[in-house]
């Protein structure tokens, strides 16, 4: 025997490279009755042998666990880690590890690896004794301090303290055999059921629900124990009078050697939960509509500041910024399509002489009035009367080539208003002049001289002795 060192630091393990003395008989003798699993595996972690302990451990048998490799076994190392361990491992050194052993079933323990590198005809092999330290897959030697009695009432502790975890639980917990029957339940079954105990063990959903719950019961049951895959329903169970719903998780139940033998049903109760979820959805909605009402409060403001913005305080009419606005886009649609372009500039006679006899308040009355009859007279989409300033007023007239006849109605439609101008030189009546120019050409005159071409013809008209329309063409 001799001592070899650690891999990386771990700690010494005694080995039995070579014993001339001893067959390999009694080397498998020793080996076979070791209480930890043995194996023998190469430097790519390919398993060559091991003992029956290991065997038992993992559920295999010898000729199974021969085909298998270290990392098909093992998972609490990457198999990264492992190859560059073994990569590493000098011949006579050892190694004590910390491992995840994976049975057959797929469970798992953990183990304590003792690890041994050695050279054995030409090949670096590593022996490997691996200690149990959790519960084994197959029970060790009973102690004989501890009687079949003993063991019975220790159950039967275990299973009171799991009847007493299910019992404390709110979920409906419950588990079933292939064939649907309520072989364990907790108290929450009980008074979901509105049956005692003794009265639901041993029978299936339809027995105990009802056909009308219990068939949809069973059929998510079977729909489980077919595919093995868990499920989760919604079931509306009547409880104290009322309607409750729950929702039902289903999960397989899976024995020893994998099989499914039953299911496991929990049902928590929702209705709490949904009824919360359905005020909360109410009071979003509540909150949206409120919200929707004062986006449209909001559009609607805006849409009559927008107005407001463009409109005449006084005659409620266009104010001169929109005007300015309406007339850039009339002369640019006017160049593209080719089509005349008329702007009349209208002048209240002797304003200032009827607000010196009438007052400013029927001044602003006689500027409505007038007003009103040119909104009147603007009927056509693109047309638009607005006060410029003052007593003056501006109509856009585009696409229109002959508008004098216009005018002269509105001229007409203001002498039958027959409002009272004792100051007037002219009329005891309010009169107007009117100056407008017809752009045959608008591509070639810009907004502001086209109003310059209207207010030369107001001054014309004006000077010809108002009350009167003047129309030029540029």
């Amino acid at each position: 025997m001799r001592a070899a060192q650690g891999l990386m630091g771990a700690h010494p393990l005694e080995i039995v490279p070579d014993v001339p003395a001893m067959g390999a008989d009694s080397l498998r003798i020793l080996i076979e009755g070791s209480p930890d699993g043995f194996l023998v595996h190469d430097m790519t972690g390919r398993i060559l042998d091991v003992n029956d302990r290991f065997c038992r451990d993992l559920g295999y048998s010898r000729a199974e666990l021969t085909g298998l490799t270290v990392d098909e076994i093992s998972c609490g190392r990457a198999p990264a880690a492992n190859a560059r361990l073994w990569a590493a491992a000098v011949p006579g050194a050892a190694a004590t590890l910390s491992q995840i052993v994976v049975r057959k079933d797929r469970t798992t323990y953990p183990a304590e690896v003792r690890l041994a590198c050695q050279m054995v005809a030409g090949r670096k092999l590593f022996m490997a004794f691996v200690r149990n330290l959790g519960f084994p897959a197959s029970p060790r030697v009973t102690s004989p301090g501890i009687s079949t009695r003993d063991r019975a009432r220790e159950a039967q502790s275990v299973h009171g303290k799991l009847r007493a975890v299910m019992d404390s639980a709110d979920d409906v917990i419950a588990f079933q055999d292939r064939l649907g029957r309520c072989l364990m339940l907790n108290r929450s079954a009980e008074a979901l059921a509105g049956l005692p105990r003794g009265e639901i063990l041993g029978r299936n959903a339809i027995e105990i629900f009802g056909d009308a719950i219990g068939m949809r019961l069973r059929a998510g049951e079977e729909q489980v124990l077919s595919t093995g895959i868990c499920s989760v329903t919604e079931e509306v169970f009547r409880v104290d009078g009322g309607e409750r719903i729950f929702l039902i998780t289903r999960s397989p139940h899976r024995n020893e050697r994998g099989e499914i033998d039953g299911l496991v049903s929990i049902a928590r109760d929702v209705t709490d939960l949904r009824e919360r979820a359905r005020l909360v959805e109410a009071r979003l909605t509540q909150a949206n509509l409120s919200l929707e009402e004062e986006k449209l409060a909001l559009s609607l403001r805006t849409a009559e500041l927008g107005r407001q913005a463009g409109e005449d305080a006084l005659t409620g009419i266009a104010n001169r910024r929109r005007f300015d606005e309406a007339l850039k886009r009339a002369c640019l649609h006017a160049a593209r399509t080719g089509q005349p372009l008329a702007l009349a500039m209208v002048d209240v006679d002797f304003f200032k002489l009827y607000n010196d006899c009438y007052g400013h308040v029927r001044g602003d009355a006689a500027l409505k009035r007038i007003a009103d009859i040119l909104a009147d007279a603007a009927r056509r989409p693109y047309d638009l009367a607005a006060r410029y300033g003052g007593e003056e007023f501006m109509l856009l007239l585009p696409g229109t080539d002959q508008p004098r006849q216009l005018l002269e109605d509105i001229a007409t439609e203001l002498a039958r208003a027959r409002l009272p101008h004792a100051a007037s030189p002219i009329s005891p009546f309010v009169t107007m002049s009117c100056g407008c120019v017809v752009v045959t050409d608008p591509g070639a005159i810009a907004p502001a001289d086209i109003i310059g071409e209207s207010d030369k013809a107001l001054y014309r008209a004006k000077k010809e002795g108002r009350d009167r329309v003047v129309v030029t063409r540029f």
